[in-house]
């Protein structure tokens, strides 16, 4: 029995995780949920033979796997299932084909050209298009297709070249290359090459800021640079002769006053003046004064105390029922005794008229009028609820666009192209905004890529808002 169950348990560990390969399976979404009366009724529809399918499993969402038995078998059901209209999207787990990103491109550039050129260095081009934006406007992307098995064996680099040209590539699986030397393992900031071609490069800085203003003399003793003394007047600096004078006299000793460098070794004194001691006259203290004229100003200043120019705002928390005060423009209130926190909210009808709501509750009604009021994380204030399409929501103040999650909490809505985690910590879902200006809530595992209806595959990766083509 114990030998029975080790084998069984190398066997499970050999046949999932990352050593698992589905070259015969695939998945897709209807627009519908469908049960397996309905997936049975599918098969018959589209004519294909029951007998060629080995299971069919039901996932999250309307998301359907379906495993075959042979891979042209898998073939034939996904060319099948592309013409159901109820079928949004289709994905092979293995599939021949890779999308390649060329960016850089200009618009005026020829498909034509860049698949002659690729299919001339690796491989052939089975499709070329070119990617656009929300608005229809050409973008400098370009979309090529091409067999995974060329790409496999002859990788293309992160730069290349055609016709004087520089574009970037980028597609799943590549491995980064330099862009100075085009080896592959770092980036042109870290190449070696580039370091020992040009080695005056490196911190050429910081030894300007070493060796500024700092020489040496022939016995290898450091001097400092100083400034010539301005010339001085007549000053009696050691009347009893203690110490040498230096260059006290104006007009004499130009050769002490004009002297660039000093040795640090050597001990100078440059004077030794006596303090200057106060002047008694009061004539001359009186021109020093100055009268200063003090007009009482037409404005007075606003108090720095906000009780003492404002009225504050009598109001009883709602859990404890406390009578509190409280600023006119304040948006929050705690209370001390019950320690809870609410936000206060204005109606959407009337600005005078405000209600106390808590802080983790997310929909209310209008004091007022009783609409629908959701709070919106553009500006962290409840806003009128206005739904656009789906579970888009539009904020009337901000006029910026929300998206709902799966778990029903409002998210702001992705940059174009990009991917964020939902702000429920415990949703594990990811909000997608794709290039073709769909925005969706989706549960994307490393074994469960996104596909958009416009053909865009997105997988899961640690990096967040990182898209993979």
């Amino acid at each position: 029995m114990e030998k029975a169950s080790e084998s069984y348990a190398q066997a499970t560990v050999k046949s999932a995780g990352s050593a698992l390969r589905r070259p015969n399976c695939l998945s897709f979404k209807a627009d519908r949920m469908l049960k397996r009366e309905d997936l049975w009724k599918l098969l018959k529809e589209i004519d294909f033979p029951i007998k060629k399918v080995l299971g069919i499993a039901e996932m999250k969402g309307t998301q359907v796997d379906v495993t075959c038995t042979t891979r042209q078998n898998v073939l034939e059901l996904q060319n099948k299932l592309a013409e159901v209209e109820y079928i949004k999207s289709i994905r092979l787990y293995e599939s021949d084909i890779i999308n390649v990103g060329i960016g850089w491109v200009p618009i005026p550039f020829n498909n034509e050209v860049i698949a002659e050129a690729l299919s001339q260095r690796y491989g052939e081009v089975k499709k070329m298009t070119h990617r656009k934006d929300k608005e229809g406007l050409l973008s400098g992307m370009r979309i090529a297709s091409m067999n995974k098995s060329d790409i496999s064996v002859n990788p293309i680099p992160s730069y290349i070249t055609i016709h004087g040209y520089e574009f970037y590539i980028t597609y799943h699986g590549q491995q980064f290359t330099c862009k100075y030397c085009g080896e592959a393992g770092h980036k042109q900031v870290n190449c070696p090459k580039r370091k020992n071609d040009y080695p005056q490069l490196q911190n050429k800085t910081n030894a300007q800021r070493r060796n500024h203003g700092r020489e040496t003399n022939e016995t290898g003793s450091n001097l400092i640079r100083t400034s010539s003394p301005a010339p001085l007047a007549r000053v009696e600096a050691d009347p009893d002769k203690t110490f040498p004078c230096v260059g006290l006299q104006a007009g004499k000793d130009k050769q002490h006053n004009h002297e660039n460098y000093t040795n640090i070794e050597a001990p100078t004194t440059t004077g030794h003046l006596s303090p200057r001691s106060e002047d008694n006259n009061p004539n001359l203290q009186k021109t020093n004064l100055k009268k200063r004229f003090r007009t009482s100003p037409e404005i007075l200043p606003n108090s720095k105390s906000q009780s003492l120019c404002e009225t504050p705002t009598s109001l009883i928390c709602p859990e404890c029922h406390t009578e509190s005060f409280l600023a006119p423009d304040s948006t929050h209130f705690f209370c001390y005794k019950c320690k809870n926190d609410f936000s206060i909210v204005k109606a959407c009808c009337d600005e005078e008229t405000s209600i106390l709501v808590p802080i983790k509750e997310k929909t209310i009604n209008c004091p007022k009028c009783q609409s629908l009021m959701r709070w919106m994380p553009c500006c962290q204030q409840f806003q009128p609820e206005f739904t656009t399409e789906g579970n888009l929501f539009e904020c009337i103040q901000c006029e910026r666009y929300s998206i709902a999650c799966v778990c029903k909490t409002i998210n702001p809505v992705p940059h174009l192209t990009m991917s964020k985690e939902c702000s429920n910590y415990l949703c594990k879902c990811k909000l997608i905004h794709c290039s073709c200006g769909k925005k969706s809530a989706e549960c994307i595992e490393p074994s469960k890529p996104y596909r958009c209806s416009c053909g865009f595959e997105y997988e899961w990766d640690m990096d967040l808002g990182v898209e993979r083509i």
